[in-house]
Parts: C-alpha cells; structure tokens; sequence
C-alpha cells in the first residue's frame, strides 16, 4: 500500500481517533478507506441515476411484451426455416462416418476371466 500525508483540522482527527477506540475500526486508516470506499459508492449510484434519467428522457419508452413477441416470432420463422431445409434436402446429405460399424459392435464378447480366476468384483472387494 502507498501512504499519503493529509492535513486534518483538530476536531476530524479527534472523531477519527475515537471511531477507533469505539472498535469499529482498528486504525484511523481503515477509517478513512472506509469512507472512500463509501465516497466511491455514491458516485457510482449518482453516476448511475443520471444514466437512468437521461435514458427516461431520450425519447418514448418501448413495451417489452411488444419487443419480446416480436423477437420469440422472429426466432420462430427462423427456426422453422431450418427445419425445412433440412427437410427438403435428405438425399443431398452425406451419411455421417462413424468410428466403428455395427458389425463389429455385435462381433464384441464380454472380456472373460482367466479361469478358476476371481472376478473383478471379488477382487475390488477384498482389496487387492
């Protein structure tokens, strides 16, 4: 941290110190980073009220049911359109590749134990 010297009239030190006494803070420090912080604070709140009347005052405000209906239509259009498409275009599309077919899936057996061996279940179990 950085320090800086400020000048203090008598009574504003006095109220610092005994804001430290009092155990609300543990040094004048903290104190004043307190009410920094809390200067900082009601400038963003004030920086955000003026956003918010100059927003009222630009002009007419917009219904959101309107704008909401108007999107969820437009997105419905648009998810239609690919759904069409698709449908329109079945034999134009390649097959997907696939790892393995399904010959060599129903060829699988099951891995077998050794035999006389114990099973992978009775060897979790005991530990080895």
């Amino acid at each position: 941290m950085t320090n800086v010297n400020i000048s203090l009239p008598e009574p504003m030190k006095e109220w610092l110190e005994a804001e430290v006494k009092r155990g609300n803070y543990g040094t004048v420090s903290e104190v004043v980073r307190s009410l920094i912080r809390e200067a900082q604070q009601r400038a963003g709140q004030d920086e955000l009220e003026q956003l918010l009347l100059e927003g009222i005052q630009s002009g007419k405000p917009l219904d959101g049911r309107a704008v909401m209906n108007r999107l969820r239509k437009k997105n419905a259009a648009r998810v239609s359109k690919k759904k069409l498409a698709r449908a329109a275009t079945p034999s134009d599309r390649k097959p997907r590749k696939t790892s393995c077919s399904t010959k060599s899936i129903s060829r699988r057996t099951p891995r077998s134990r050794p035999p006389g061996g114990p099973s992978m279940r009775s060897r979790n179990r005991s530990g080895s």
